[in-house]
């Protein structure tokens, strides 16, 4: 279980940070606290969406009051600014053959700001919703241990978890409501965050997390820490590779500026890897050639204008280059580094 939903939010969240800090908060994850939020979520009995919402012990609304409270203990010591409240959305029976009456649906949201990305979002959804059933019947007992008691205590014990931890990018945990009934509760929250402008960069819904047998009848096997060690290594490893390639586009993005594009795709092939690799000694030519005072001159002229003449003047002598076999060793301010082999000497 705390690798369904603590290992995949801590790589999401802190890519940036070390590989023991994800270490540290899969072991914080309590077996002990999770099997107590699903056992005190089933004591209410019909948690049915439009089951009572007035008892103090008893049906919908004194579940998600009981789950609010929780949120709000859980953020009374820890080290963010965070912010609980009630996210509601209207539902009528009309059109709707799974809507018993009009009714607000409600749902328990918990923000935890990012501190550098405060609008990018990531979130963490269970059901607090159970129903019988007959769909519209909200007075039986359903205590939906399983669906979906051990989603929301996933989402409340990754509050606990994270919520000591400082993050980037903010994070909501939410309960959502009125999803046994079609997906309501994710409609209403869609909305919201729509309207309040959330750049939303991940989900992590957490449906039946307790289930040890899928749809399809697979028995999942318990987990095996040494094998998630080796694909946490992995998973590191490829987060790397994939920030080392996006660095290099970001470069090779920049150099197209100035650099001609024959000569990033001769870069690009494998004769130009093994000429570079290669150990060949050879009798050769080198080129310097610049602006005569360019310097002057871009102090005299505005950037834009600067700019543009100097890549003018690159793509000019780029194909000159490379149309009498030569070849570019580096690019220096306004001037260019380039090799001819042999005893070069006829004029560019």
């Amino acid at each position: 279980m705390k690798v369904l939903y603590i290992f995949l939010f801590a790589v999401t969240a802190i890519s940036a940070q070390t590989k023991q800090k994800i270490y540290d908060i899969i072991n914080s994850v309590s077996e002990e606290r999770l099997r107590q939020d699903v056992k005190t979520l089933t004591v209410f009995g019909a948690r049915n969406t439009f089951s009572d919402t007035l008892s103090t012990t008893r049906g919908f609304g004194a579940t998600r009051r009981c789950i609010k409270n929780e949120y709000e203990i859980i953020f009374k010591n820890c080290i963010n600014s965070l912010n609980v409240f009630y996210q509601k959305y209207c539902v009528t029976k009309k059109g709707n053959r799974r809507v018993s009456h009009d009714a607000w649906v409600v749902h328990v949201v918990t923000l935890q700001k990012g501190t550098k990305y405060p609008n990018r979002y990531i979130i963490m959804s269970g059901d607090i919703d159970s129903r019988a059933s007959e769909t519209m019947d909200f007075i039986t007992d359903a205590p939906g241990a399983n669906d979906n008691a051990s989603g929301m205590t996933g989402a409340i014990e990754a509050a606990r978890v994270l919520s000591k931890y400082k993050f980037e990018s903010s994070i909501i945990y939410v309960g959502l409501s009125g999803e046994k009934q079609g997906l309501f509760g994710r409609a209403g929250l869609a909305k919201y965050a729509k309207d309040s402008g959330w750049k939303i960069i991940g989900i992590l819904n957490n449906d039946m997390i307790g289930n040890i047998e899928g749809v399809d009848g697979v028995i999942t096997k318990s987990i095996n820490f040494e094998d998630l060690t080796i694909a946490m290594g992995k998973t590191w490893k490829y987060a790397e590779e994939i920030k080392y390639t996006l660095k290099a586009i970001k470069e090779n993005n920049i150099l197209k500026i100035y650099v001609d594009e024959n000569v990033l795709n001769f870069m690009e092939n494998k004769e130009f890897e093994s000429t570079i690799m290669s150990n060949e000694t050879i009798e050769g030519t080198v080129m310097f050639i610049d602006i005569c005072r360019f310097t002057a001159i871009s102090e005299s002229t505005t950037i834009d204008k600067a700019v543009k003449m100097i890549t003018a003047y690159f793509n000019e002598m780029v194909k000159e280059i490379m149309a009498h076999e030569g070849h570019i060793d580096q690019f220096i301010g306004d001037a260019i580094m380039a090799v001819f082999k042999g005893d070069f000497r006829q004029s560019c």
